[in-house]
């Protein structure tokens, strides 16, 4: 594949780069033990628990390119062998693609929130920041150094590949959806001036609380609106995803530190390149006729022409849970899609749940792309074979099984009820909290509101400025996001058309029979549960090509959410 010559010149240039990490590698070690921690902090040798095991972290790894510097230039036969074994695992099943695509996302990750952190005062000048540029600023410019030498050196050795199978072109597709996704969503937030954590965040509190050994809030939040006061304590009633994936992080940098609109506006940007990872794997399978270019009209409508777009910005309790749910939910989606193993598709979906815990009807539409690859591959011969039917259906149910009895035992050691997520006390809406002890959470007495907030609630005509002023309780789909009117097409008997369908119908059951619409919020919010679902639907729908009246019917649903975002945050 390579000639002797360009693979020396790889080598050689291999060589430089990596001395050139482990000489700056070590400039970034003296700055991280240059200063001594306060005494206060102080674990071993005057320095902070974190300090040591971050420079413990770095000094393993320029261990480990020292001595890959003369291994590298001298190339002795046990090191050519174990060069060609990495890159035959590399090369097999599409794990180049991964790899690149990892390495890609981690230099944009290190590279999009310190820019932001760098242009917005609002950031720039928090001391924390201050702080963590001081000790670790060299660190930091290393790692995105390393991630960009890693990155070149998976050109040099696989560049053919790279270009010919479009995987380069797919990972900056992949990157440039998520910078774009962020950076809007970020610059939106700076504009309207809401760059900290809300006053109803909730999630970092809580993880500082588990990180004690606790379900409930260490000292009463600012504010208890939406909280459940139950035994002397505040609890947060929805299931504990968020707070459980931002532990880590508020152990490093403290609940005070923690920006929760970053933290959400992070998550809602990966939602939209899991989404174009999903269109671009249906495209692979021959299942919806786009082009990889056309899917960015459909990812450009999720993220800014639908109710993801003021969702992901908000940072509040019940949108940090929406967003999430999302997340999760395309993952197992996209893990059906790959046909991964039904353990990893299930426990996907039980995260999605342990955030959402509704989403548990698209176990039907996971199990219709399972069986719907099956029947691809089979070709003639379609019969299925009960002993799959069987291992596929009991390996992605245990994971779901697992987190449900988490939930209930999580509710049973917060209110000694399992069935009780709090929501009976909860200390909000007087009007909601009572249709929920009268008709329950789950009731046939909402389905009349509920379907006319899903899709017949239009806002209120007024004749003062503004004329037209959103209603809170909800609004129609249609009337936010008018390009899902091209839904209403043709579409042939496959199993994962079915499914798709399946999913957004029991989902549209299951919300109509909800004790609240999803109050306070722009359109109709309850959406995104089934939004992936029918994005998937509509890239069958358009065919070969986005129409030009489907690209205006886009545009018009980002102007007309785009609007949402700055009436939301006014009136929030």
């Amino acid at each position: 594949m390579h000639n002797s010559t360009w693979l020396n010149k790889r080598h050689l240039i291999v060589v430089i780069l990596v001395g050139f990490l482990l000489v700056s590698g070590m400039i970034a070690l003296f700055q991280i033990f240059r200063v001594p921690s306060e005494p206060k902090n102080a674990w071993l040798f005057g320095f902070s628990w974190e300090r040591i095991l971050i420079g413990g972290g770095l000094i393993s790894v320029l261990l480990f390119l020292g001595l890959m510097v003369p291994f590298s230039y001298c190339q002795p036969i046990w090191w050519q062998k174990m060069i060609k074994k990495i890159i035959e695992f590399i090369l097999a099943k599409n794990n180049l693609f991964w790899l690149f695509t990892l390495l890609y996302l981690f230099l944009i990750l290190t590279l999009v929130p310190l820019g932001f952190a760098f242009l917005l005062p609002a950031i720039r000048d928090l001391a924390i920041f201050r702080t963590i540029l001081e000790r670790f600023g060299t660190l930091i410019l290393w790692v995105f150094l390393t991630l960009i030498i890693f990155n070149v050196t998976l050109f040099l050795y696989f560049y053919e590949i790279l270009i010919a199978k479009h995987i380069f072109l797919t990972g900056k597709l992949v990157g440039g959806i998520f910078i774009a996704t962020y950076a809007i969503y970020q610059l939106f937030s700076y504009l309207l001036d809401w760059v900290g954590t809300p006053y109803k965040a909730y999630w970092h509190l809580l993880a500082q609380a588990f990180l004690h050994g606790k379900l409930y809030f260490l000292e009463t939040p600012s504010t208890t609106h939406d909280l459940v006061f139950y035994l002397g304590h505040w609890y947060l009633p929805p299931p504990p995803l968020p707070s459980i994936i931002l532990m880590p992080y508020v152990l490093l940098v403290g609940s005070g530190n923690v920006n929760t609109v970053l933290f959400s506006i992070f998550f809602a940007s990966i939602n939209s390149m899991i989404l174009f990872l999903i269109l671009d794997q249906l495209r692979k399978r021959a299942w919806i006729k786009l082009s990889q270019t056309e899917l960015l009209w459909l990812v450009a409508l999720f993220a800014f022409g639908t109710p993801q777009f003021y969702t992901g910005i908000i940072g509040m309790e019940w949108q940090i849970s929406q967003v999430l749910g999302v997340t999760f939910l395309a993952l197992s989606i996209f893990c059906g899609l790959k046909a991964w193993s039904p353990w990893l598709v299930g426990l996907c979906l039980g995260l999605a749940m342990a955030s959402r815990p509704n989403l548990f009807v698209v176990w039907p539409f996971l199990f219709a792309i399972a069986v719907q690859i099956v029947q691809d591959g089979k070709g003639n011969n379609r019969k299925l074979e009960w002993k799959w039917l069987v291992k596929w259906i009991s390996e992605s149910a245990i994971p779901v099984i697992v987190v449900v009895i988490g939930l209930l035992l999580y509710n049973y050691f917060r209110f000694g009820n399992p069935l009780d997520f709090g929501y009976v006390n909860i200390n909000g809406s007087t009007l909601i909290t009572e249709n929920v002890r009268k008709y329950g959470i789950y009731n046939i007495h909402f389905i009349p509101i509920n379907l006319s907030a899903m899709f017949l609630k239009l806002p209120s005509i007024r004749s003062y400025s503004p004329y037209l002023f959103p209603s809170l309780d909800g609004m129609s789909i249609l009337v936010t996001t008018p390009a899902l009117l091209y839904l209403v097409h043709k579409y042939e008997k496959k199993w994962w058309i079915i499914g798709a369908w399946g999913s957004v119908v029991l989902s549209v059951m299951l919300l109509s029979m909800y004790s609240n619409t999803g109050a306070a919020q722009f359109g109709y919010r309850y959406v995104l549960d089934f939004i992936i679902p029918l994005m998937m639907l509509l890239a069958v729908a358009l065919g070969r090509k986005c129409s030009w009246i489907f690209r205006v019917f886009v545009i018009i649903s980002v102007i007309i959410n785009g609007f949402g975002v700055w009436w939301f945050l006014q009136f929030v």
